[in-house]
Order: C-alpha cells, then structure tokens, then sequence
C-alpha cells in the first residue's frame, strides 16, 4: 500500500470517479462525504486553506482510503501562526455533518496505520496541529487513526460532542399523523381546506415539475422573506454559492427533494 498527497485543486477533481464508488463500499457513506459535497465546499470555501489530501492505493492501485483534509492557518494576538490538519466541509458557514475518512469496508486498520505514518513522517513540514470535528459516532476509521497515531507517540484527545437526534418516520402520511392528536389531525384539515378556498394549490418537485434552479431561488427568496436577511441562513454570499452550485449535482444523484408548494403559481412555501 502506499499513500500519496495532493496539494492541488486538479487533483481533488480527478478523483470523482473512484470517490463516490469507495464511499459506497465503507461502512459509513454520508452525503456529506460524497465527492460532490466535498468537492464544492472546497471551491466555495477553500481560497483562504491549503488542500492536504491523502489517498491510500493497494498494491494493486485500486483506491481503498480517502482522508479529505485541508489546512487551515489561526493566528491570536502575538502567538505564532497555527497551522491546523481539519477535514474538508468543518469551516465555513454550512454546518456539514457525518465527516471522517472513507475506507473500503476491512482495510480500515491497515489503511488507518498508512494515514498515521504519513502524518507523522510529514507533521513537522506541514502542520502542528490535527483539530477532526462532527465524526460520525459509529466511524470506524478514524478511531483506528487515532490508535495509531497513539502508538507512533502523538498524543491524541478524544471530546464527545452534542449529540444529532433524529427520528425514523413512517413511510405514509396516515401513519405520521397518527400520533398526535385528534384536535391537531382536525386543524391540519381545516387549515388545508382554508388554503384550497383561497385558490389553486399545488405542490412543485424540482427536477420534475420545475427545474431546480428555480426552485431553489424561490426557496431563498422565501427564506429572506420569512426570517430576514440576517437570521444565519442564506444571509452570505457563500452560503448561497455553496448549495446553489450542490443542489443540481445531488438532483442528479438522486440525493436531493426539494419541493414548492404554490397557490394560483406563486411559491409560498419550500422544503
């Protein structure tokens, strides 16, 4: 096995290929990991880092691990310029979850030790710092990367975070209205009814009954209207940018339901 850095945009590009296909065969693909979600967070939000990306080849070439990372420079007051190992999608004002290494299901121990040689033989040159945030709780290869970087002496902390709740809906709508109550089931029905008198209501699917460009316009123009310019949603340039140039690419992957829900044609509302 061998391990190789990338430091330029090209490179992150290229490996669209194979990036996608190896998530699928880790035991923890995250949309967040995907190539399309990395690969646009870096050209939105990269121009400040340096990439610092680190593939892992068997003997045979085949690509098993991916450690997506960048380096970011903090400076305080009169202290040295910190230079911090982060991975690619902690920075900027989206809020990505899920992140970690990618590594093909099995090789996750042989692939972790290769990451920590290569980091420890290169952290003088390159970083002082390794700062890894929002793991997935059930990752697997960055717990063996922190083994590894543990035994070749680099002293490692581990702090648990705020907890991601979520809860498994059912798969019709009767079933998700069941639990709550019969005053709450009667004014769901009276507040549709209200708004089906008021004129014709129906809902929109981008990529289906309007093109996702669209739709999404008409979600921020929906969001400023209801919240404001300044409420941390949609309020940068950036921010904007970002899911602007994502949306499209998770459409096309299957990845992505945005919906409009119009009365007489007009948006008035989106999710």
């Amino acid at each position: 096995m061998h391990v190789d850095l990338h430091t330029q945009d090209d490179a992150l590009r290229a490996l669209a290929p194979e990036w996608d296909a190896l998530l699928e065969a880790s035991t923890a693909p995250s949309v967040f990991l995907t190539h399309a979600w990395v690969s646009t967070w870096w050209d939105v939000f990269g121009a400040a880092h340096q990439l610092h990306l680190l593939t892992a080849r068997d003997e045979a070439g085949a690509l098993i691990g991916i450690a997506p990372c960048f380096i970011r420079r903090e400076a305080e007051g009169f202290a040295p310029t910190l230079r911090v190992l982060m991975l690619l999608g902690q920075q900027g004002d989206t809020l990505a979850e899920e992140l970690g290494c990618i590594v093909k299901t099995g090789e996750e121990d042989r692939v972790a030790s290769a990451l920590a040689q290569h980091l420890m033989a290169s952290q003088p040159e390159h970083f002082d710092v390794i700062h890894f945030e929002r793991v997935r709780s059930d990752s697997t290869c960055v717990p063996a990367l922190v083994r590894a970087l543990d035994a070749g002496g680099l002293a490692t902390e581990r702090r648990a975070e705020q907890p991601s709740p979520y809860l498994p809906l059912p798969t019709d709508a009767d079933a998700l209205l069941q639990p709550f109550s019969k005053n709450f089931r009667s004014q769901l029905r009276s507040g549709r009814n209200r708004l089906a008198r008021e004129g014709t209501v129906e809902l929109r699917v981008a990529g289906e009954d309007v093109d996702v460009a669209t739709a999404f316009e008409s979600l921020v123009a929906l969001h400023r209207t209801r919240w404001g310019p300044d409420d941390g949603s949609f309020d940068t340039p950036d921010y904007v940018a970002f899911h602007r140039a994502l949306c499209p690419q998770l459409l096309a992957q299957g990845r992505l339901l945005l919906v409009l829900l119009c009365l007489d044609g007009t948006p008035i509302a989106a999710r």
